[in-house]
């Protein structure tokens, strides 16, 4: 059964979909394994007030404000932590992912270019992670039409199955 109880400590987050970006608050004390990168898989995503923003071209209206909203990790593209609080959070759980490369991202629809934090300074890496965090991040999204303008975050946690290329950039 759903529990619709406001949580006493939420996180201010984006969730990006294949179609939609979410705005959302996460339960912070929960929920909080959410923002782990090693040893986690994409799992769904419980959002309370969110509203939904179309990302790409599609015609048909975002649904308006709802209360609750279970996000499906196989849509998953990125979590952008929003505040102080969840960019903390999200850092001191990756805290192993430290040296920065820059590199673009291409995951689903979407191109995120920024500084990949990679635990040795290598993206080989990531070949047998489930996502990696970016600083300093652009996302632009690739499908004709997009109705996402260019978004950029100081953060973001890359958690796809939609992950196709992971290319360094100078």
């Amino acid at each position: 059964m759903f529990n619709l109880e406001i949580p006493s400590a939420q996180w201010a987050i984006q969730v990006l979909t294949l179609d939609y970006l979410i705005d959302g608050s996460l339960d912070a004390d929960r929920d909080k394994n959410s923002f782990r990168l090693q040893g986690h898989d994409v799992s769904p995503l419980p959002l309370t007030s969110a509203r939904f923003r179309v990302a790409g071209a599609l015609s048909v209206s975002p649904p308006p404000a709802i209360p609750w909203v279970l996000i499906y990790g196989d849509q998953l593209v990125a979590i952008i932590p929003k505040d102080e609080a969840s960019q903390a959070a999200a850092r001191q759980m990756n805290a192993a992912f430290k040296v920065a490369v820059k590199a673009e991202v291409y995951a689903g629809p979407y191109v995120i270019r920024g500084e990949v934090l990679s635990p040795d300074g290598s993206l080989r890496v990531f070949e047998g992670y489930t996502g990696f965090p970016v600083q300093n991040a652009e996302i632009k999204c690739l499908i004709p039409g997009a109705q996402l303008g260019q978004l950029k975050a100081p953060y973001v946690l890359v958690m796809s199955r939609h992950k196709q290329a992971l290319v360094p950039i100078k």
